[in-house]
């Protein structure tokens, strides 16, 4: 006669079962993702680096006009989608864990798109006119880089080897700021850049030019600016970014400021 085993105990039972159920996906808990594409809405051409947002969450289309908006929680939300040159929308949309893709057109504004190539050319005529070397990098390509920090652009993208000024207070090597430092020497005993960093209000920031260390003369609009103030800002936020002379200038427009000198009828000061 066998020997009988006694019955599993419920408890045992049921943790076995519940491993053995199937797993609910774990993108349904996910809040959705808002996905689409902006255009020209009399030539069907995409818009690139268009700013399209709901609440806080914003991001810019790509080359090829779309976009997508991560983590947003279902429900009824406000789309808003802006362009220079463009009106804007405000959309209502019902966000569900599975939606189609919108298709955004927007209405071009003429004499505002005509303002900004104007502007865009009169840059473009100074540049031309400058007996130094420059390096323009304007709105597709700084809303390309809309996931790194100024600084990065300009360190990785520009190419600028900057630091601390020689004989400047500026942090050192390993400080919590992480800037590079004068401090830093190269195989020829001098001086040598290792980063291109956001200097307290006041301080010097230094590039590196055909030898020398100079201090970038950096504007932002129409008036001088800080190395700090430069570096709070995300290349998507600008319209064009001039470095001439390997960083010995460096000229930086805002988007804003851009749309609000579109609207005037005086040319903007290209000094």
């Amino acid at each position: 006669m066998g020997i009988r085993r006694p019955p599993a105990a419920p408890t045992l039972l049921a943790a076995l079962l519940v491993l053995a159920a199937p797993l609910a996906p774990a993108h349904a808990q996910d809040p959705a993702g808002v996905v689409g594409t902006v255009v020209d809405s009399a030539t069907g051409r995409p818009l690139a680096a268009a700013v399209v947002a709901i609440g806080r969450t914003e991001v810019l289309t790509d080359s090829a006009g779309r976009f997508r908006l991560p983590g947003i929680a279902p429900g009824r939300a406000q789309l808003s989608v802006q362009q220079l040159g463009y009106a804007g929308r405000t959309l209502t949309l019902t966000v569900a864990a599975v939606m189609a893709p919108l298709a955004i057109a927007l209405a071009p504004d003429p004499l505002t798109l005509q303002a900004i190539t104007v502007m865009a050319d009169r840059f473009r005529a100074r540049r031309e006119k400058s007996p130094y070397e420059v390096s323009a990098f304007e709105r597709k390509e700084l809303a390309t880089w809309s996931n790194l920090s100024m600084r990065d652009f300009l360190l990785y993208r520009a190419g600028l080897a900057s630091g601390s000024c020689p004989h400047s207070d500026g942090p050192t090597v390993g400080s919590a700021g992480g800037f590079g430092s004068a401090a830093a020497v190269d195989r020829g005993g001098g001086p040598q850049p290792t980063a291109f960093g956001q200097l307290g209000t006041g301080r010097m920031l230094c590039a590196h030019v055909r030898g020398e260390w100079v201090e970038p003369s950096i504007w932002i609009d129409d008036h001088h600016a800080f190395a700090d103030e430069l570096t709070g800002y995300k290349p998507g936020e600008l319209f064009l970014v001039e470095v001439y002379d390997n960083g010995r200038t460096i000229r930086a427009y805002t988007t804003w400021w851009v749309t609000a000198m579109a609207h005037r009828p005086l040319a903007p000061a290209t000094h």
